[in-house]
């Protein structure tokens, strides 16, 4: 569950809550109430900042990583694609054995499916959150703007 402490405090103008596995809002309002229920188990997680630029030295993502590319990107960044970024690997967008980074900048989520078809096309992840396009810029996909 993503929501401000203004939204859970009722401040005016914060309302609105987003439930992290099922991709839907509800009321801040019902998150008080939920929090309100002594069967409740509530656990407080830091805020990830979206903008922050995390950077690591290996190829293994680590798990703060890949929960800030998760939130930033929401879904597999396959074009079309609609798989939960939770549900995707972690995938370099420059590849690391060609000198990408682990980064905040070259990671991105990308379903098993797209994740395994990606190089055998020829295709190039080229930034996070935006869209995958072929390496050969002669055989481009048809990309949603």
């Amino acid at each position: 569950m993503h929501l401000s402490e203004a939204a859970l405090r009722g401040e005016p103008g914060y309302h609105l809550a987003r439930v992290e596995n099922t991709r839907t809002g509800v009321t801040a309002e019902q998150v008080r109430t939920w929090c309100g229920n002594r069967d409740t188990e509530v656990v407080v997680k830091p805020v990830v900042d979206l903008n922050e630029h995390l950077h690591v030295n290996g190829y293994q993502v680590p798990k703060r990583l890949g929960e800030q590319t998760d939130l930033r990107d929401d879904a597999c960044v396959f074009p079309w694609c609609h798989r939960p970024a939770k549900r995707c690997d972690s995938e370099h967008c420059v590849p690391y054995d060609d000198g990408g980074t682990t980064c905040s900048c070259n990671i991105a989520p990308m379903c098993r499916r797209h994740h395994r078809v990606k190089t055998p096309l020829g295709l190039d992840l080229h930034h996070p959150g935006t869209r995958v396009v072929p390496v050969d810029e002669s055989a481009r996909l048809p990309v949603p703007a």
